[in-house]
């Protein structure tokens, strides 16, 4: 009988769904390999990596606060996944992630698929202004509350560049590939993308469903991170509490759609606010650095800005006195 030819041998491999034979040749492994791991340039290889991540380290950048710089290392060529429920705070965190780079003169990249231009730019001109986001977005400030945010949106567009909700990349598979692809070799100190679970569209396969579109992004960006000049901080939402599958409270049964998009971030954190209290909780749910999965940082906030973490008698006081003003002011407004 003939042997049978390289076509036909693929032919065979494929119906059995093994792949072709050059994809089974690269799957074998032989013994010289495995004598040959301790060899002299792998050892230079190891070492030299271990150099690459401790000026990694080094490099750091601030992370929102003090408290949560300390407790979250922010270093290129890693990803943060950022997870919270509808209207729990996803688009605040990000402005509250751009505001320090900002004032350092750095530049960032915001890829937003939920606010516009001016929205983004606004949040974090009214954190240095000390002017609360939603009184604007409502119309509640005076003149002059108004002209002492908009004179930092010169200074704030030149260093936060914002590709906003109306630009049909941000939600296209091939349209965020070109955008982070165009940023990957500029001086950009974070990329924030807000958030994960609209990027559910494809051009070039108009049908393909959304899961699988997630998927191929979350491939993408994994390998991506691995090479860019900057982190990339990601948003993620949950499912609401009355969709929450009841088989557990584990990050991975509440992430929307698409839970595998953890696998390759280094740090995930999930966003649990007390609006009663003013304060914000930063579990940490997955953390390759310091391994503290399980910590949390909670940090108090003030017309959209978190502060840094205080002892816990301080934070009472603190949650005292907010308790305090928002009585008078309800007794203020009755009169």
């Amino acid at each position: 009988m003939s042997k049978l030819s390289t076509q036909q041998q693929d032919i065979l491999l494929k119906k059995a769904g093994l792949g072709t034979s050059d994809q089974m040749k690269s799957m074998e492994a032989s013994v010289d390999e495995m004598r040959n791991f301790g060899d002299a340039d792998q050892l230079r290889d190891i070492i030299s990596d271990i150099a690459r991540h401790n000026r990694m380290l080094k490099e750091r950048l601030t992370l929102i606060n003090d408290s949560l710089t300390k407790a979250i290392p922010l270093v290129r060529e890693n990803l943060y996944l950022f997870a919270a429920y509808t209207g729990s705070g996803k688009s605040s965190t990000a402005a509250n992630i751009s505001y320090p780079l900002w004032k350092q003169g750095k530049k960032v990249l915001i890829i937003s698929n939920e606010e516009t231009h001016k929205d983004v730019v606004s949040r974090i001109a009214c954190l240095e202004a000390g002017v609360n986001f939603q009184s604007v977005i409502r119309g509640e400030i005076s003149k002059m509350e108004e002209m002492s945010y908009v004179m930092h949106l010169p200074s704030i567009k030149q260093h936060v560049i914002v590709i906003p909700a109306d630009d049909p990349r941000t939600t296209r598979l091939e349209g965020i590939k070109s955008l982070l692809e165009a940023a990957r070799d500029e001086d950009f100190a974070a990329i924030i993308i807000d958030y994960f679970q609209l990027i559910k569209y494809s051009e070039e396969f108009p049908n393909k469903e959304p899961y699988k579109v997630m998927m191929e992004f979350k491939d993408y960006l994994n390998a991506y991170v691995k090479t860019a000049n900057a982190p990339v901080v990601m948003f993620a939402q949950l499912w609401s509490l009355s969709k929450r599958p009841a088989k557990g409270t584990e990050l991975d049964s509440r992430l929307k759609e698409c839970a595998s998009i953890q696998d390759g971030a280094s740090v995930v954190v999930e966003i649990i606010p007390n609006f009663v209290d003013s304060t914000s909780d930063f579990l940490i749910c997955k953390d390759r650095f310091f391994g503290r999965k399980g910590d949390k940082v909670t940090c108090p906030y003030s017309k959209g800005r978190f502060l840094n973490q205080v002892s816990d008698m301080n934070l009472a006081q603190a949650i005292a006195q907010v308790r305090l003003d928002k009585l008078t002011k309800d007794i203020d407004d009755k009169k």
